[in-house]
């Protein structure tokens, strides 16, 4: 009797948190090549970088790529067909107010091979800010070399 109370007690500890249980919603690899192989993917997907309210990026990081981001960071995401599939945090300079310094990527790989984005999603990064420093990020060899 004593483990069966034991047992109710720690399903409901887990119940209570649900964040334990929690996956990351990715599109994994081999199921993405195997896509790519054996379907027409059309290239003219709605993909956009969209800056993310600072009250939100906790929720988005954690959800999206089970990232811990804590409130007021800046954050960026790039969509495809409205699904996050890459995060940059950054934050602005303090030398000239216009330079964003990247502190990590944050990739969903699956998704962006499957699409076929990933040279799209650097170059418009590389578009839409001018003054970005990319040197110290996190992750930046995956956000380099990502197909």
């Amino acid at each position: 009797m004593a483990v069966i109370g034991m047992l109710a007690m720690s399903t409901l500890s887990f119940a209570a948190s649900p964040l334990v249980w929690q996956r990351r919603h990715d599109v994994p690899l081999p199921v993405a090549q195997i896509l790519r192989a054996n379907i027409d993917m059309s290239s003219n997907c709605r993909c956009k970088w969209q800056k993310i309210d600072a009250t939100m990026v906790p929720r988005i990081m954690q959800r999206y790529f089970a990232c811990d981001a804590s409130k007021g960071r800046s954050c960026e995401v790039f969509l495809v067909e409205g699904v996050p599939a890459a995060a940059m945090l950054y934050s602005v300079s303090d030398i000239d107010g216009t330079t964003l310094m990247v502190e990590s990527f944050h990739l969903n790989k699956g998704l962006l091979l499957l699409f076929n984005v990933a040279p799209q999603m650097r170059s418009q990064l590389f578009k839409r800010h001018r003054r970005l420093r990319v040197r110290d990020a996190h992750n930046l060899d995956d956000f380099r070399s990502c197909p």
